[in-house]
Formats: structure tokens, C-alpha cells, sequence
């Protein structure tokens, strides 16, 4: 139960919150479907650059779009591994295989996005003022 913010309107202090729905089988199958589908098609005709960086966050964003589950979305990328994936390919998806691993341990709210926790492992970039009082003579 939580407080009803609307509580004095309606007369009631709290509210039931209502489970997370519990996707069937069937359900689960249909995400991993999708999220594989969308996972190769992001992968398709990408180089083997050896950007793996830039590609995991291209990946993480898909996933991050596709709404799929923990479960649905590791085993989607289990999937994906077990395809014939170029070098910088194999080691994105396996990254991130590794972060969204996580999930089934710690639920969901403890990874957040995946996306999220891309941006997070990124270097830290600042552009910033200041001055530099040169003078010359």
C-alpha cells in the first residue's frame, strides 16, 4: 500500500499497488523473437571496426527501445551469440550480455536501462570555461 495523494478527496489514505504482470511463456517468446529480430537488424552490415564501444551503445539503445524483460532480453542476446557475428559484433553483444546478466539477480530497478548503465561506464567528458592570462612581452 502507498499514501493516495488524493487522499482528501477521496476519503481513503491508501491505494493497493498492483503486482507487475508476470509475462506467460508464450509472451516471453514473442519478446525474445522481437528483440533478436531487432538486435540483428541493428547489426546488419556494420563493420568489423573495432569500435566495439560505439556499437554497444547502438545495441543498448535498441534494447533499451524494445521493452523487453530481463529474461526475454537475455536470452535474445544469448541468441544473437550464438550467431555468426564479426569480431567487434561478438564482443558488444557479449558486453552487454554480461550487464544485462545482472538483472536476473538483482531485479530489474537495480541495472536500470541498459542504456543507462552504457552512459554510466563512459568516460567522463567536460567541456569547460576558464582563462589563461598569457601575456606576451
Amino acid at each position: 500500500m502507498i499514501a493516495n495523494p488524493a487522499a482528501t478527496q477521496t476519503g481513503s489514505a491508501e491505494r493497493p499497488v498492483a503486482a507487475a504482470p508476470v509475462p506467460t511463456p508464450e509472451d516471453e517468446a514473442k519478446q525474445v523473437d522481437a528483440v533478436v529480430q531487432a538486435l540483428r537488424a541493428a547489426l546488419e552490415g556494420k563493420a568489423d571496426d573495432g569500435r566495439i564501444g560505439a556499437l554497444e551503445a547502438q545495441l543498448a539503445f535498441v534494447l533499451d527501445q524494445s521493452g523487453g524483460g530481463c529474461g526475454a532480453t537475455t536470452k535474445a542476446l544469448s541468441a544473437v551469440l550464438q550467431g555468426n557475428l564479426s569480431g567487434t559484433a561478438r564482443a558488444a553483444v557479449r558486453n552487454l550480455s554480461t550487464t544485462v546478466s545482472r538483472c536476473q539477480n538483482e531485479g530489474t530497478g537495480a541495472t536500470g536501462s541498459v542504456a543507462d548503465q552504457q552512459v554510466e561506464q563512459g568516460p567522463g567528458v567536460s567541456v569547460g570555461g576558464g582563462t589563461s592570462n598569457y601575456l606576451t612581452q
